[in-house]
């Protein structure tokens, strides 16, 4: 039996502002008055690879998942996934020091788009993929916006969350999941791909939230802008 979404509580609703939700998390926000949601960046999920520069160089680990803007280790991994994009980023790849480096070229969010035709979608015998497609959902977690970004080898997790909201006949933010990292090998090496679950329907405040957000950044999602461009997933 479906149970239905409880009513958003006008304390809740005033978490978010319609136009300022971010600009207004500081208590004294003196000389800063002007700041909007457009003039800063949003915190991207990253999960930590081998070779990721946070592990090289700042001690983290391996399967770890970390905020790309405070380079906290999330201890806390369930999401509540407000609003979907699907966007392309195109790239071009380059000998650099005896190593092909991939250099971002432009963003589209139209898979009609000319500029498309005749890319490299896979891997292959003639080469490196010329586009990366990323599945991206803004999200809550513990009430804070962020993104959190499906691509590659993880772009399975995203597929199996859209699948999810589509059989629960909900609204993408009706439930929770949580993001898990599982350790995969193959003849290229061990890496981590990510992974959700289901937790289950939220419910009050934390509704009221997911329903507030949505309405703010819905309208806007596509320019959103994320702390960080390219996030390191090995293959």
């Amino acid at each position: 039996m479906t149970k239905t979404a409880a009513k958003p509580t006008a304390a809740a609703l005033a978490t978010f502002k319609p136009k300022n939700e971010l600009a207004n998390i500081p208590a004294d926000n003196r000389g800063a008055e002007r700041v909007t949601n457009e003039d800063l960046i949003l915190p991207k999920i990253l999960l930590m690879q081998g070779l990721s520069k946070m592990v090289q160089e700042k001690g983290k680990v391996a399967g770890q998942f970390v905020n790309s803007l405070t380079e906290a280790t999330l201890e806390n991994t369930e999401f509540v996934p407000v609003v979907y994009t699907k966007f392309f980023n195109v790239v071009e790849w380059q000998m650099v020091g005896g190593k092909m480096k991939q250099n971002f070229l432009f963003r589209t969010f139209d898979p009609s788009d000319d500029r498309l035709v005749g890319k490299r979608l896979f891997n292959s015998a003639e080469g490196k993929a010329e586009v990366e497609t990323v599945m991206n959902f803004l999200s809550l977690i513990n009430g804070q916006p962020c993104i959190i970004p499906f691509s590659k080898t993880s772009t399975r997790a995203g597929q199996k969350l859209l699948t999810f909201q589509k059989l629960s006949k909900q609204a993408l933010f009706a439930n929770k999941y949580k993001l898990v990292a599982v350790k995969q090998t193959n003849d290229q090496g061990t890496f981590y791909v990510k992974d959700v679950q289901l937790v289950g329907p939220i419910a009050g405040d934390e509704l009221a939230e997911a329903e507030a957000a949505y309405s703010s950044f819905a309208p806007k999602a596509e320019v959103v802008q994320a702390a960080a461009e390219v996030e390191e997933v090995p293959f």
